[in-house]
């Protein structure tokens, strides 16, 4: 219970993160918070490979491509004969998205739905934003005031440095929009932890984060190699990114919930499942952005061989 003095008017216009994350999703600028100028120059001093890397504009070497970037919003580093881009690790759209669902349901209104969003959709989920997640909605689903204050939190986290690595450019692209059921750091490092430990050549390559085009396979495969082999190349990668927190006590890749595979990806029912996940996952990106930031980059060793 709050003092006597609380404005009854915060209850109004509650979630705050949430909203701007919205905005965010539905404005026009050619922008990605993980390829961001101040994203790139992060890398570039926190990760001793790309230290010598290059910033620029995206696609400053593709004229044809720089319809994608007007404003010159977006940036890479170019190191060597490889561009490299930026990537979110933990997805906030896909969650989000599920529960959202779950209330918008309530309304009985056909013209909403959210699988994979368009401007739209979240356009008018904004506008309606504390009709949807009202008081009196959030309380008909157990846990679900919980879970909407740890999504408010998650989506002030998931645009901090510790929710974003530096990949080889289109790394990711298979594992993002519509195969956003993908984009969860578990999925990500059972993938790289086959790539490197697993016997099994199909599963190597099912492992490469669901990349099917070869050229980028042979990317990845480039990157990858570069921190080493097997169970001492794993160990480079999980050292160098900082992933050590989705980790068990093996080094093996911790699920997020129950079940959760590449072949299985469905998100929790609301429920405590989903809350356990997303508490955990908030932990997991504030630890790792305060590694990042406080460990020295130029104490790592020098692990990435020239291309």
């Amino acid at each position: 219970m709050k003092s006597w003095d609380y404005n009854l008017n915060l209850e109004f216009d509650k979630y705050q993160g949430i909203k701007n994350w919205l905005k965010y999703r539905i404005c026009d600028m050619d922008y990605d918070c993980d390829v961001s100028k101040y994203a790139m120059d992060v890398y570039k001093e926190k990760y001793e490979f790309l230290s010598t890397g290059i910033v620029q504009p995206q696609y400053n070497n593709f004229p044809s491509f720089q319809k994608w970037n007007r404003h010159n919003l977006k940036w890479e580093i170019q190191l060597n004969d490889t561009l490299y881009s930026g990537d979110t690790l933990n997805s906030f759209a896909t969650p989000f998205n599920r529960f959202a669902n779950v209330f918008i349901s309530k309304l009985n209104n056909k013209k909403f739905k959210l699988i994979y969003i368009g401007k739209d959709t979240y356009e008018l989920l904004l506008k309606e934003f504390d009709i949807v997640f009202s008081d009196y909605n959030l309380s008909q689903v157990e846990y679900s005031r919980e879970i909407i204050e740890y999504f408010d939190k998650f989506a002030n986290l998931t645009h901090t440095i510790g929710n974003l690595f530096p990949v080889p450019l289109y790394f990711n692209k298979e594992r993002t929009g519509e195969n956003g059921d993908y984009e969860f750091p578990d999925i990500l490092l059972k993938s790289i932890y086959d790539f490197y430990l697993s016997k099994d050549s199909n599963k190597k390559e099912v492992g490469i984060s669901v990349i099917k085009e070869k050229k980028r396979i042979d990317k990845t495969v480039k990157w990858l190699n570069s921190f080493g082999s097997g169970k001492a190349g794993w160990n480079k990668f999980i050292e160098v990114y900082r992933f050590s927190m989705y980790l068990d006590e093996k080094s093996e890749p911790m699920e997020l919930w129950n079940n959760h595979n590449i072949e299985n990806t469905k998100t929790p029912d609301i429920g405590e499942e989903f809350l356990y996940y997303l508490s955990f996952v908030c932990d997991c990106i504030e630890k790792r952005g305060n590694e990042i930031f406080i460990r020295n980059s130029k104490n790592n060793a020098k692990i990435y061989k020239k291309h």
